[in-house]
């Protein structure tokens, strides 16, 4: 890995957090559609539901707005906390 770089890692936060906003949802949306029956209210509907989910701070819709980020996160760290030691050449 790079040494870190506060710039990368602000960037990858924001654009995990985006495509969980808003990529995410649509992407449940169309495979819960498929597998079981389509939300009524439609896509537009589910994702008010999302965002007032998040709003009231319901553990479904937080997940699914902080599991990928927080799960980044957890990677980048650990790969970090334990880099292979380089070898000391004589």
């Amino acid at each position: 890995m790079k040494p870190f770089n506060l710039r990368t890692e602000f960037w990858l936060v924001i654009n995990s957090l985006l495509i969980s906003l808003l990529l995410l949802p649509a992407a449940v949306y169309i495979v819960g559609s498929k597998l079981f029956s389509p939300n009524p209210s439609g896509i537009a509907g589910f994702y008010h539901e999302f965002l007032r989910g998040l709003t009231q701070g319901q553990l479904p819709a937080l997940v699914l707005a902080l599991g990928p980020t927080c799960t980044l996160l957890l990677i980048r760290g650990i790969l970090r906390f334990h880099r292979p030691k380089k070898q000391k050449t004589r």
